[in-house]
């Protein structure tokens, strides 16, 4: 099993169906731009290979999806190792108990067990759990996978107590997640409104070209309308970019 770590790490898990989901999100939504921009069929053609700039796009919501499903995952891991750890288990046996686990509640090909599965062969060849945790840590790049394992190695390296400590770092881990969860519902609505704010021009121009078409002919037949609609859609696609920069947070 490959699971080093690379910049494309979180499209690993993206599927062929979510990929060929895309291509017909973006071929529908550019052809649609193009046929609305340009009022034919040859203008949405033109559009067409912008396909592959909405691709892009794509893959980067999936992989923040495949991220946020993964900080989930990682905290019913934790909360596995802290109970095996309570009962006496040690490091390598908790991680060994975490991966049985979390079989029965997500399917073996999910991002967890993946990475639980190949870290029980490497404890099975001796490779000190430390060392484990750190190519878990190294791999993902996760900002929780980061804190848990330097936590976890450090208490365990000064000899303090690990339960408690392990304890603390997943209470205090749980607690930003429900920061974070907090935050989406408040910003649901928003994201909503905005995408429906965003639709509203498209929507427009449709009924327009629908009901009225004489009135769209000066933009469709002329070079000035064409250009009109190109700086137009240049700005729109420009007001959507910035707008979804600052709904998007971060935590």
């Amino acid at each position: 099993m490959r699971l080093r770590r690379e910049k494309n790490y979180w499209q690993q898990d993206i599927r062929k169906r979510e990929v060929l989901k895309g291509i017909v999100q973006g071929t529908a939504l550019t052809g649609a731009a193009g046929y609305l921009c340009y009022g034919s069929g040859i203008g949405a053609f033109l559009f067409l290979p912008l396909t592959a700039i909405y691709l892009v796009y794509y893959r980067k919501e999936l992989e923040k999806k495949r991220k946020r499903e993964f900080g989930i995952q990682l905290k019913d891991m934790m909360q596995s190792v802290a109970n095996a750890l309570k009962l006496g288990y040690s490091v390598e046996n908790a991680l060994l108990q975490a991966q049985k686990d979390l079989d029965k509640l997500y399917s073996s090909q999910c991002r967890i067990n993946r990475e639980l599965q190949y870290m029980r062969r490497q404890l099975e060849m001796n490779v000190p759990a430390e060392q484990v945790l750190e190519g878990l840590a190294k791999r993902t790049g996760h900002e929780d996978v980061r804190a848990f394992t330097t936590v976890m190695v450090l208490a365990r390296r000064n000899g303090g107590d690990l339960v408690e400590v392990l304890q603390n770092a997943i209470r205090q881990l749980c607690e930003r997640m429900e920061v974070k969860k907090e935050i989406e519902v408040v910003y649901a609505a928003k994201k909503m409104e905005f995408y429906v704010m965003a639709g509203i021009p498209a929507g427009m121009i449709a009924y327009m070209k629908l009901c009225f078409p004489q009135f769209m002919e000066m933009l469709y037949g002329t070079a000035f309308g064409m250009i009109f609609m190109t700086v137009c859609l240049a700005v729109y696609v420009s007001a959507f970019l910035w707008g979804k920069r600052i709904i998007e947070i971060e935590v």
